[in-house]
This record gives C-alpha cells, structure tokens and sequence, in this order.
C-alpha cells in the first residue's frame, strides 16, 4: 500500500502548494494618504488572511511589503502620508524601488499600482498627487489605477464629478473605479469585481494566474481559468502516461502501477485547479475532502478500487464510438477515439478515455469549489458532508455535459 493511498488529501495538498510556488508572484502597490481605506480595500480584494497573518517588512521610509505564505501576491503599501511633501518624497521613493526592482530578477518586479483617493472627502491634488501619477505612469511601464475610496453611491453627483476630474487630467492611467470595500450605513460593497477586472486585464500575463489565485471576489475568472488549466492539463498528460488500465477487467490487461498512475493523474488536475481557486476557498481542509470523495470515502487499496469502479462508471456514460456513431464529445476526442478502434488499437483508445476522464474529474473539482466560492461571498459556509455530496453530483454532471456538448 503506498503512502498517496493512505493519505491523498496530503498528496493533493502537496501538489496544489507546489502548483502555488510555482506561479510568478504578482506585486501590488497601494499609495494614499492616511485614512482613505487602504487596508479595507485589500481586505476586500484579498480577504482578511492577509492582513491578518501577512508578513511585513519596511522597504524605504514611506513603503512597507507584506505578503502571507501560499498566496502568491505581494503588497507594498504606502505608509501613512499627509502633506504635499511627503507625496513628493513617496514619489521620488517609488520611482527608485521601481528602477531597482527592474533591474533584479523577475519576482521582484511590480505590476500594478493602486492609487487610493477617499470619494467621501472628494478632493484630488493635480500638483502633488497628479504629478505622483503622471511621473509614475508616464516615466515607467507600471499601469495606475486610481480607486475611489468609501464611494457610498457609486451614482452619487460628488463621485461623479470626482471621477470625471481625475479622467479629465490627461494622466496616464488604465481607469478610474468608484469603491466602497466594506458594506456601510446598510449600503453593501461594491465596484471590487471592477476594480479587478481591471487590474487583471493590464497587468502582465505571466502574473495574471497569481492575481486570479489571490483576489476573492470574481468567481467567474477563477472558474475561467481553472476550466481552462483541466484542458491544458489533460492534452499534457495524455503524452506523458501511458495508457491506464481502469477497465483492465474487461480487456484482461493493466496493473496496479498502472492504475495507481491513474489516480495520481486526476488528483494532480484537482490539485491544480484548487491552486487557481486559492487558499480563502480551497483550504487543506476542502482539498481534503476532495481528495477521498475521489477514493470513494475510503484510503489505501480499497480507496483505489472505489476509484476504478466510479471511473469505469462514469466511463459507461460514455457510448461506444465508430466509424458510423456520431457522439459529440469534442472533435478532437471524436477523431482520436475512431482512429483508435478502427486500427483496433485498444491501448490508445482506452488513453483516449481517461483523458476525458480527467477533464470530468478536473471540470467537477471546478465546478465545486465555483460553488463553495459563492457561499462564502454570501456569508454560507458549504459543509463538508455537502461539498463531497455535490462533487459527486457534478462528476455525473459532467460525464453527461461531455456527451451532449
């Protein structure tokens, strides 16, 4: 019996942690004076686990960074500024962290700045705070956004009209996006799913599956990018397995290596989509989960055969396909899966299979996790007992979807 059977909710926290370190990490820097909101705000983008277990160092007199281990994003923050000159020295600052970042090595670069104006006191600084944009925007390839803070009505006349100013000034940024953070005076939050999509579509792509990881609010990217990573991840596969005997009872072949590498397969794409999902909504604990849903509820070799049997299950809603048999799985698999049987080449065919198979398995995980995501924005929490019930419930689903799409 070998130790990822007797504890695959550890291999798969494992290989998501690996997937995590391994993506470039997206920095972020958030300048504005005292009191605009600044640490609600990346509460609100991030979640509180990085205000509440992030760890800081000063950079220079005026910027601190901070991040927290397993999030894949860091943030220099801004110091508390006050008067015209401390934004002329947080300018001539800035510029020299990002001169000397871009001459070191990658991960130290910065990505994005945030400029954090309060929409409450409505009031913008062309000489001090316009000057801090254009010298950053206009002199280096940093994109600025400049966020209004504490816009209680994003309709409201003063957030209106401070919104057009800003836009009015010629300065070189990527928008300008009304906030309120944090729910207030029975008003709920609002313009973070736009604040982030606006980040993330300017911010380099090398970096854009960290921010995608980090931000908590916009669901539907994280479930774009995770569907996205199952189809990459099972035409890489496809190459690198062999075939796998899941169905070895039927064709009298395979071995247990064989079907243990199966089930590794799938748990690395369910590992991997957990990474794009991140840890706020893919903790240990729900990977966990996930991880022996997968195994039947059970570890070791009985967890193996649970698999194998829900595989070839699932396997069954799949039609035999031939020469003259229409089943509309996806052209490519179609071609594959007719050129396989009618070269009478069982082992590619059976390839063919468990490659839609782990899209099934990786597609379900997504799904899920989507689902547990939208809980926790609702103030739900999706119990345990539920998140496998529903898992199932959309592998089903998407052996289903599989044929009729």
């Amino acid at each position: 019996m070998t130790s990822f059977l007797d504890n695959p909710g550890g291999f798969a926290t494992g290989r998501r942690r690996r997937a995590v370190s391994d993506m470039p990490r997206c920095t972020i820097v958030v300048v504005g004076k005292t009191g605009v909101g600044k640490s609600t705000l990346i509460n609100g983008v991030f979640g509180e686990q990085l205000a509440e277990t992030g760890v800081g160092r000063p950079v220079t007199q005026h910027f601190s960074e901070y991040s927290v281990p397993g999030m894949p994003v860091t943030i220099v923050d801004s110091r508390g500024i006050e008067l015209s000159q401390d934004l002329r020295a947080v300018t001539d600052e800035l510029l020299r962290e990002i001169e000397d970042r871009l001459r070191g090595p990658a991960d130290r670069h910065l990505h994005v700045l945030w400029y954090c104006i309060s929409a409450e006191g409505a009031r913008f600084e062309p000489e001090t705070e316009g000057a801090l944009l254009r010298a950053v925007g206009g002199s280096t390839d940093l994109p600025c956004l400049v966020v209004l803070t504490k816009a209680y009505d994003p309709e409201d006349q003063g957030v209106a009209e401070l919104k057009r100013f800003v836009e009015h000034e010629n300065l070189p940024l990527r928008g300008v996006v009304p906030v309120l953070a944090e729910g207030r005076y029975d008003l709920p939050p609002h313009g973070l799913d736009a604040l982030i999509t606006a980040t993330e579509a300017h911010i380099d792509e090398g970096v854009r599956a960290a921010f995608v990881n980090a931000q908590v609010r916009e669901i539907g990217a994280k479930l774009t990018s995770a569907l996205a990573r199952v189809d990459e991840l099972a035409d890489e596969q496809d190459t690198a397995y062999r075939p796998l005997a899941f169905a070895s009872e039927a064709f009298g072949r395979g071995d247990a290596g064989e079907e243990e590498r199966y089930l590794r397969r799938v748990l690395d794409v369910i590992a991997e989509v957990a990474a794009i999902f991140g840890v706020a909504t893919a903790t240990d604990e729900r990977l966990e989960v996930l991880a022996l849903a997968t195994l039947g509820g059970q570890t070791g070799l009985k967890g193996l055969h649970n698999f194998l049997r829900n595989a070839s299950r699932l396997a069954l809603l799949i039609p035999p396909v031939g020469p003259t048999v229409t089943v509309k799985i996806g052209a490519k698999l179609v071609s594959a899966l007719i050129a396989a049987e009618g070269a009478n080449r069982v082992d590619k065919a059976e390839r063919v299979r468990a490659q839609l198979l782990s899209r099934i398995y990786g597609r379900a995980a997504a799904a899920v996790l989507a689902e547990a995501a939208h809980a926790d924005l609702a103030g739900r929490t999706l119990p345990d007992p539920d998140f496998a019930a529903r898992f199932d419930e959309q592998l089903d689903h998407e052996a289903a979807a599989a044929v009729e799409s």
